[in-house]
């Protein structure tokens, strides 16, 4: 996973913990918003792919 919008404003604990909490499309909504929470200043584009359980 990388954007400059969501990885820049958003530190990588809070990225992993929003992953552990949410599954699918609740995961990518919780991230964008937190991308926009923190200013997000750049595009916000992002996919999660979930592989294996």
């Amino acid at each position: 996973m990388s954007t400059d919008g969501l990885t820049g404003p958003v530190p990588e604990e809070a990225l992993g913990g929003l992953l552990r909490v949410h599954g699918d499309g609740r995961a990518a909504f919780e991230l964008w918003k937190a991308a926009i929470e923190a200013g997000g200043p750049d595009n916000i584009t992002l996919a999660v792919i979930g592989i294996g359980e």
